[in-house]
């Protein structure tokens, strides 16, 4: 298709981070202790959302357009997600 990832980088907030990791134990613990599968999915939006995902998650509340009903919507492969990217002058 023509487009080339350049670089993915991790934004992170400590915060959300640690609620993260105290689920993942949860979940550990819930499965008699056995490892959970856990994948890095993409998740295609527009530049002027990106502060909300970082102070909030992926929150539905703030989920504004859905394609397919509300929700959060991730892909396996960064073309997919691309698709639902909006491009801005950056």
């Amino acid at each position: 298709s023509g487009i080339k990832n350049l670089a993915i980088e991790r934004i992170e907030n400590p915060l959300l981070y640690e609620m993260y990791q105290l689920h993942q134990k949860l979940m550990t613990f819930r499965n008699s202790n056995k490892s959970i599968e856990e994948k890095f999915l993409f998740h295609g939006t527009n530049s002027s959302s990106i502060d909300q995902i970082i102070q909030f998650g992926f929150d539905m509340r703030f989920n504004n357009r859905s394609m397919f009903g509300k929700g959060n919507y991730f892909a396996i492969n960064s073309s997919m997600a691309h698709q639902y990217a909006a491009p801005d002058s950056n």
